[in-house]
């Protein structure tokens, strides 16, 4: 008999596995205005699609990984998502043309859709029955964050002294290291997690149940996570950049200046799906963050260069807790047998809004100059809160 692994420990290794996937995803943004210059790009739109493109087959793989995992299994799972990581990375790594960078950035993206099915649904049978999902749901969805922290901080940094392809053979090696570490210690993770589900939750699964995919309230969520998405993403995405062309900043320093949401992000997570457990609500706290947002995005291009940490601040309180919120509640509109699936539909709609997030922004820039692409995020965020706060079962 082997012992049976704690829910702290998968949630451990659920989200140091997601981060592999969130520092692949944000290893671009830090470091954009060296690699359009050494290959040529033409401007932010195409500088952005490298972002974009990451996560452009979640849009069509997210349901039917729901699916497959649970024929599967998360064991498998996992290690084929750590596997394409690792491919992906090694490829980009090398000496090759923007297409085939696109290309590698795909095959990274199919490892992190992967993972973003597996490690909700393992949290969700770890944590569903202990009346702490929000927090711990809230803190494996700081996944994006700690990618954004290691990357903003680290990438700069390593690019001035090793040359931006040494980027990718950084998370070449930890998504590696975690491969081994699932394979090591993971190996019975279906069985034992069996045992903590409800036996309809083995019933066979469907692609698309009418439960979640006719269901205008999960409708709306998937929604509002989208618009989120659209204007989160796209801001930080080009942040960095912002701070270096516009605003003058080192680019070392812009990166670090930015990862100050990110870190303040991770207590938001924490703090915000701690509250939402306490007063039995998702809804109050996804409609007030997003207000908020949009009060942020608003005062972005007017606030001083001196100053400009202390708005950085006041957007990672913003906008980081609402994801795992989102997770959460999408998990509780529906029956338990069919969590998995709710979790693979907002993943869709989470990489619909990241593949437009840094392209759309991007064009904006290029339209409307920065302000412009700024105020363009207000109207986003306010109809994501409106769309939440219409559905009446949602508490």
């Amino acid at each position: 008999m082997t012992k049976k692994k704690s829910p702290a420990f998968l949630l451990f290794m659920m989200l140091m596995s997601m981060t592999a996937g969130a520092m692949c995803l944000n290893k671009v943004s830090p470091i954009m205005t060296l690699i359009v210059k050494e290959l040529e790009l033409s401007g932010s739109a195409q500088a952005g699609l490298l972002i974009s493109v990451f996560v452009i087959s979640g849009i069509f793989l997210a349901i039917p990984i729901g699916v497959i995992m649970k024929k599967t299994g998360f064991y498998k799972m996992g290690i084929i998502a750590l596997t394409a990581i690792i491919i992906g990375s090694g490829i980009g790594a090398m000496d090759i043309s923007y297409p085939l960078l696109l290309a590698s950035r795909v095959i990274e993206g199919i490892g992190l859709i992967i993972l973003t099915n597996v490690g909700p649904a393992v949290v969700t049978a770890a944590y569903g029955s202990s009346g702490k999902l929000g927090a711990a749901m809230g803190l494996l969805m700081c996944f994006m964050t700690f990618g954004q922290i290691i990357m903003l901080n680290l990438a700069p940094r390593l690019a001035a002294y090793a040359g931006w392809k040494s980027i990718w053979w950084l998370t070449f090696v930890y998504a590696a290291v975690f491969l081994v570490l699932w394979i090591i210690s993971l190996r019975h993770i279906d069985r034992e997690l069996t045992s903590e589900t409800p036996q309809n939750e083995n019933i066979h699964p469907k692609l698309f149940p009418k439960q979640v995919f006719a269901n205008w309230k999960m409708w709306c969520l998937g929604l509002t996570f989208m618009l989120y998405l659209i204007a989160q993403q796209g801001v930080i995405a080009f942040l960095p950049t912002y701070l270096t062309d516009v605003r003058g900043v080192d680019a070392t320093l812009a990166g670090s200046m930015v990862s100050a949401a990110s870190f303040t992000g991770i207590f938001t997570a924490i703090i915000v799906g701690m509250i939402s457990d306490k007063i039995g609500s998702r809804k109050k706290p996804i409609v007030v963050l997003l207000l908020a947002a949009a009060i942020v995005y608003y005062i972005f291009p007017h606030f001083p260069t001196k100053l400009f940490i202390l708005i950085i601040i006041l957007y990672g309180l913003a906008v980081m807790g609402i994801v795992g919120l989102c997770i959460s509640a999408a998990s509780e509109l529906v029956a338990p047998e069919h969590a998995g699936m709710s979790v693979a539909f907002m993943n869709t709609m989470q990489w619909i809004g990241i593949f437009f997030s840094s392209t759309v922004f991007g064009k904006l820039i290029d339209s409307t100059g920065w302000s412009g692409a700024f105020y363009a995020m207000v109207p986003i965020s306010i109809a994501a809160a409106i769309l939440t706060a219409i559905i009446k079962d949602l508490n």
